[in-house]
């Protein structure tokens, strides 16, 4: 079984409240909440769907930005 290690960035919805969470490698592949357990939660499935995706179409996509106003996680999965 392969294992990932992927970004996760949480970040705090000044706007609407609640949370924002995303993975940096999957473009696209993001998520809220209530709270950031919530929005972590959230991302968890939305990461299960892109990966889905990923592996059908094989076309890796890796991005990397870089914001001083995010938290950044490494997670693996697999």
């Amino acid at each position: 079984m392969s294992r990932w290690t992927l970004t996760i960035r949480t970040q705090p919805d000044e706007l609407d409240g609640g949370f924002t969470a995303w993975v940096v490698e999957l473009p696209g592949c993001v998520s809220d909440g209530e709270t950031e357990k919530d929005a972590l939660s959230n991302l968890a499935e939305a990461i299960q769907g892109v990966l889905a995706a990923e592996l059908e179409t094989s076309e890796p996509r890796i991005e990397v930005e870089d914001d001083h106003k995010v938290t950044t996680r490494q997670v693996a999965f697999g």
